[in-house]
């Protein structure tokens, strides 16, 4: 089974024929849209790096590329409920001095790769990079539960995203 993201939507299908389709976006707030609050302390982000420290960073959009689904998170966490669908996504992302208040100030030279790319659904309009699957949280269980029986099965499920 292989997903596709096309930035408007999350395409699914098994072979050549389209089983589903499902809006999706990825808007990201950062410093580049000026969208992020730079001085806010409660605007800054931590990266998930495979090692080491959690480190500030601006949020980026979901690479673009190949990548499997790792995992079916079923949650109650209203980030993401009812479902996270779990990537081998990653990107490099520099990491961000921060102000004396705690709020962003500027980017280092320092990179760190963060592994935190899903899918998910999410009340707000954006996310920190993860692409927001389905117009409510019924249509993300809708798509969690087509490709969990063939990600259990031992198959693979792909995302690619263009």
């Amino acid at each position: 089974m292989k997903m596709i993201f096309t930035w408007k939507e999350v395409i699914v299908r098994n072979g050549l024929t389209t089983i589903a389709r499902y809006p999706a976006s990825c808007k990201v707030r950062h410093e580049l849209n000026g969208k992020r609050r730079l001085h806010y302390p409660k605007d800054v982000i931590l990266t998930y790096p495979d090692s080491g420290d959690r480190e500030p960073y601006m949020p980026r959009q979901y690479p673009s590329g190949i990548f499997l689904v790792t995992g079916i998170e079923w949650t109650k966490d209203p980030k993401y409920a009812p479902v996270k669908i779990r990537t081998n996504a990653l990107r490099e992302v520099f990491i961000w001095d921060l102000d004396k208040n705690g709020g962003y100030d500027k980017p280092t030279e320092k990179i760190q790769i963060d592994t935190q790319y899903h899918i998910h659904y999410t009340d707000y309009k954006t996310t920190h990079g993860c692409i927001r699957g389905g117009s409510n949280r019924n249509e993300m269980a809708s798509l969690a539960r087509m490709i969990e029986p063939v990600f259990e099965s031992g198959d693979p499920v792909y995302l690619e995203v263009l």
